[in-house]
């Protein structure tokens, strides 16, 4: 464990990024499930919902323990909106990609990065404790 010990950093940027990605992918598949239900209406859409919608939770307190980071008032809701918004503006980038809309595309990516922005703040990061060190 001793040779390990430098690789634990406090607010590790690695595994924030990770995470960032993680998120908006669960936040994705929840999107995902409940759409599905609402075109089918079957229950096993609805269960898939249910069972995606307690991964993202799931993964989302892991996130937050791991980070030992206090999320007040909305924060958590916020958290888990800003991932899925960075999930949306990272396709709609990926069709102005499609459609050579190089333009509308830089744009978009500076909304992304504000969004990332405001994920490292939720989850604590500042001047002061950020690390560019990986735990990986």
């Amino acid at each position: 464990m001793e040779k390990f010990k430098d690789k634990i950093v406090e607010k590790d940027v690695g595994f924030a990024e990770d995470s960032f990605f993680a998120m908006k992918n669960a936040v994705g598949q929840e999107e995902h499930c409940m759409c599905d239900f609402v075109s089918t209406k079957k229950n096993e859409d609805f269960e898939r919902y249910n069972n995606a919608r307690n991964n993202r939770t799931e993964l989302q307190k892991s996130i937050i323990k791991v980070m030992k980071t206090e999320l007040k008032n909305q924060e958590w809701c916020r958290l888990k909106h800003v991932c899925s918004e960075a999930m949306s503006t990272q396709e709609l980038i990926a069709r102005c990609s499609s459609m050579n809309d190089l333009e509308t595309a830089k744009i978009l990516v500076e909304v992304y990065k504000l969004l990332y922005v405001e994920y490292l703040t939720l989850l604590g990061f500042n001047d002061k404790n950020i690390s560019v060190k990986s735990s990986a």
